[in-house]
């Protein structure tokens, strides 16, 4: 009975305040680390799990470097010899356009200082209210390895992160909504997935938008091609540090980054169908919700967008880590279900152990050894199975038998409810 009063404390207590505070330590750690013990960021960084590099906001600094190479009459998909890394730039074109708001090579720091706080402002948005249990699994999230990984290095999928935080906040908006997802889709390519969100009643309306979106973004794609294809081919496939539907073939087959189109496409045949068998079994074997549950709209948004876009891009081969922090938009979610009387709170316990075990593996593991790359595998496949499953169930629900003796389905979202 002592703990009844700190128990209802922490109930009203919004838990994103935990979150933050886990974020600041950790942040404000690696600051005074840095500046007490004179080691670079890099080097503190690098034992929390974090494959850091020498130079700060890696990824970003290949566009200033991309746009002073195209100002001095060069080509930087063929030769940019201003990057850090001398990377050739594989972005779409319009990124180089980001010369105009001010990014160059003296900027890039303010840049990914101020991406990174407007992505965290994101993140504490899209979570909505929480209590203190989902603040830690929360915070666990943000301070992860793979997370972390993403602001060290300044990726513009921050920026798209920011992007789709724009759309869910805007989704009773639905043109301006698909609008910002196509804009999305544009600059990154697979934001595509997240217009799973789109599926969902008054039909009429939404599939209008969902059709047009793809018409659009299918026209771009065609027009577009010969920059697509080039992207794909210069994006590097890695064993390490990814996820994704071929990454344990890469690491099993010792490949290197860039390897022949023939073996990508035969490798990523092999990983469909394995996807494919896992969805089935998902789907089948995967929870069976008893009850009329009222869910939030926003939280079915939010995480058919987050689901899409892993389950898309697992199917694509292979990413580097710090594109997880797009579930991100599943949590919110699972958190709500994790609470539920009905069987599918297992399945919503089971991803958030997927999804925090994925996430953190690196603080534990540098992938140095064979069984815990298959581990790190292992945990990304789970979290494959369980998000079907649950994604599965956001769509249908399923009511008691009814006096004919067969199962009734019912689409989420719908105001219709049996007895």
């Amino acid at each position: 009975m002592t703990f009844l009063p700190l128990r209802s404390f922490g109930d009203k207590l919004d838990g994103r305040w935990l979150a933050l505070a886990m974020i600041a330590f950790y942040s404000l750690s690696v600051v005074a680390i840095h500046d007490f013990f004179g080691k670079p960021y890099y080097k503190v960084l690098r034992p929390l799990g974090v494959p850091a590099y020498e130079s700060p906001f890696l990824d970003l600094r290949n566009l200033p470097a991309a746009i002073e190479i195209l100002h001095a009459g060069g080509d930087p998909r063929v030769s940019n010899p201003a990057d850090p890394l001398q990377r050739r730039y594989n972005y779409p074109r319009l990124w180089l356009d980001c010369g105009y708001l001010g990014l160059n090579q003296h900027t890039v720091e303010i840049f990914g200082v101020g991406m990174g706080l407007l992505t965290l402002g994101c993140i504490l948005l899209t979570l909505g209210r929480i209590d203190c249990v989902d603040g830690l699994m929360a915070g666990c999230f943000v301070i992860s390895p793979a997370v972390v990984l993403g602001f060290e290095r300044g990726n513009i999928d921050l920026s798209i992160f920011c992007l789709l935080t724009l759309a869910l906040t805007l989704r009773r908006m639905v043109p301006v909504t698909t609008m910002v997802i196509v804009l999305a889709t544009i600059l990154k390519i697979f934001p595509a997935f997240s217009l799973l969100a789109l599926v969902t009643p008054p039909w009429r309306k939404m599939f209008s938008w969902l059709i047009g979106a793809v018409a659009l973004l299918f026209f771009y794609f065609i027009t577009d091609l010969k920059e697509l294809r080039f992207i794909s081919q210069n994006t590097p496939l890695l064993s390490g540090i990814s996820y994704g539907s071929i990454t344990f073939l890469i690491w099993l087959f010792n490949l290197p980054p860039y390897f022949d189109a023939h073996l990508r496409f035969k490798l990523l045949l092999v990983g469909a169908m394995a996807m494919l068998a896992l969805a089935i079994v998902a789907v089948r074997k995967g929870p069976r919700v008893a009850t009329s549950l009222v869910f939030a709209e926003r939280e079915l948004f939010a995480f058919r967008m987050g689901a899409g876009i892993y389950l898309g891009t697992f199917a694509l081969g292979s990413n580097v880590d710090y594109r997880t922090l797009f579930l991100i938009f599943c949590l919110p979610l699972l958190f709500r279900l994790r609470r539920e009387a009905d069987p599918i709170k297992t399945w919503a316990k089971a991803a958030l152990f997927f999804i925090l075990g994925y996430v953190n593996w690196n603080f534990f593991s540098d992938e140095s050894t064979d069984p815990h790359v298959a581990l790190k595998q292992a945990l990304a496949w789970g979290l494959v199975y369980s998000l079907i499953s649950v994604l599965a169930v956001t769509f249908f629900r399923r009511y008691p038998q009814s006096a004919s003796g067969a199962d009734e389905l019912a689409p989420l979202g719908t105001s219709s409810a049996k007895p």
